[in-house]
């Protein structure tokens, strides 16, 4: 590992970091390692886009897990244990050093998905390359792959995948290198497979699969069968070593002065201590510093109708956030949970919650929302009061629910009506020369949903339906 420059800002250290990458021919460029902390965090149903970076940084030992990703000619880098689910349509996938990404689902890359492994990939199920332009790398020495079914290549000429290893690709099934397949190994890489095969038949494309340096050794070791059925190199010896009982189908086009058969070699781990190779396991240098919750709007009103506490509030994105509780107290001071609500986990968006209080205090109820991490931090909101004096409902709104008109009914005369949303927006004014005690009032251009209504004498909460 070498480092071309280094910027002290503050109290960041900034590395750009480089590898000795295989010279591989006509293979898609491959992308370094970088520093995840630089790019805004990733979250649940994102869709990275053409000029999009998201990058996940480790602070801690869990393993994150993100679903509904979509991958649409963006790029996403890893830096920690990961499980994605989501459709892979085009776009890049890095995965930083000491980082394990994970694909519980299988893997199927649709057109131009590029994954850059420098670390750990797992997927469980089959690895598939379909349509043109999808490419895997292990690209440094360090790099694993495990795919616990087979992995699948195009069959058609005028597809392609492209699969370099540096480092060590475990497979549970087939490894397929089929007429769209290209593959390069690395020095003193190795492949275990249960079965290998290249190509369909004689004829068929040949010398898809190059070494990066003729001077050293590159290993596939198959457990059950080999198929040739076409030259897989010219002049770069690629050596497969077959464990005991397993056999071996090589077709007479097959050139074998460029292969070296090892018979009954012995077996090797499913799964290897990793090797520390040319790779720097630090790559979040620059520390993601994201609120858990951006809390937009809060409010707490009384319904003098129903007798209840309604609240209400926003949050304009979440990062690792598990649920809220609802706290209530007397006095400020002391104070008493009534209820929980869910959180979204992750989220970019606003989001928007409520939770109703039906047996308020008698006089005056304060309100704080706490929020809760995964990890358990919890991180508390404002307070907000209302009052509630045991008196029945002073106003009376019908129909309620209500389609646009309604019947607005005082106890006592009033020259003033607000109609607010449930987030303390002023939505229409009344201010009547005349005190009135009963009063139509036109809601119609209001979208459905809760609303309260203010007077001088006191406040109702209505509901419009469309």
């Amino acid at each position: 590992m070498k480092y071309s420059h280094f910027v002290l800002l503050s109290v960041f250290l900034f590395f750009s970091i480089h590898f000795s990458q295989s010279q591989c021919s006509g293979f898609p460029p491959t992308v370094a390692a970088s520093d995840c902390g630089l790019y805004p965090p990733l979250f649940n149903n994102v869709s990275v886009d053409p000029g999009q970076t998201y990058g996940l940084c480790k602070t801690d030992d869990a393993i994150y897990s993100f679903s509904g990703v979509n991958l649409n000619g963006g790029m996403i880098r890893i830096c920690a244990n990961t499980t994605l689910s989501g459709n892979w349509n085009s776009g890049i996938i890095v995965v930083e050093c000491g980082a394990t990404l994970s694909f519980p689902n299988g893997l199927l890359m649709n057109n131009n998905i590029g994954i850059i492994n420098y670390g750990t990939v797992e997927v469980t199920g089959a690895m598939e390359f379909q349509n043109i332009g999808n490419y895997f790398y292990n690209e440094s020495d360090s790099a694993r792959l495990f795919v616990s079914g087979s992995i699948r290549t195009p069959q058609n000429n005028n597809q392609t995948a492209y699969i370099k290893n540096n480092g060590y690709i475990s497979v549970g099934g087939t490894l397929n290198c089929l007429n769209g397949c290209f593959m390069c190994l690395g020095e003193n890489s190795e492949i275990v497979t249960n079965r290998f095969q290249y190509m369909q038949n004689c004829g068929g494309p040949t010398n898809r699969i190059t070494r990066s340096n003729n001077s050293q050794t590159a290993t596939i070791r198959y457990s059950s069968e080999l198929i040739l059925q076409s030259s897989p190199t010219a002049n770069n010896t690629i050596e497969f070593w077959r464990a005991p009982g397993a056999t071996h189908s090589i077709a007479s086009c097959v050139n074998s002065s460029a292969l070296t058969e090892v018979n009954n070699a012995p077996t090797v781990p499913v799964r290897p201590a990793p090797h520390v190779g040319n790779c720097d396991v630090q790559n979040c240098r620059t520390i993601q510093v994201l609120l858990p919750v951006e809390l937009g709007v809060f409010d707490a009103i009384y319904d003098e109708k129903t007798a209840s506490s309604l609240l209400y509030w926003e949050t304009y994105s979440e990062h690792s956030s598990d649920y809220f509780n609802i706290m209530r107290s007397a006095d400020g001071h002391t104070w008493e949970k009534v209820g929980t609500a869910a959180a979204s986990g992750y989220s970019e968006k606003l989001l928007k919650y409520s939770f109703v209080d039906r047996s308020p205090l008698s006089g005056t109820s304060y309100y704080r929302i706490d929020q809760y991490d995964f990890d358990g931090s919890v991180n508390p909101s404002g307070i907000r009061s209302v009052t509630n004096d045991g008196s029945a409902s002073s106003i009376t709104v019908y129909p309620n629910p209500t389609k646009g008109l309604i019947t607005l009914r005082v106890p006592s005369k009033t020259s003033y009506v607000g109609v607010y949303s449930i987030r303390g927006e002023e939505l229409l004014v009344i201010h009547s020369d005349a005190s009135f005690m009963s009063r139509q009032i036109d809601l119609s251009e209001l979208a459905s949903g809760t609303y309260y209504i203010r007077t001088e004498v006191g406040t109702a909460v209505f509901v419009k339906e469309n």
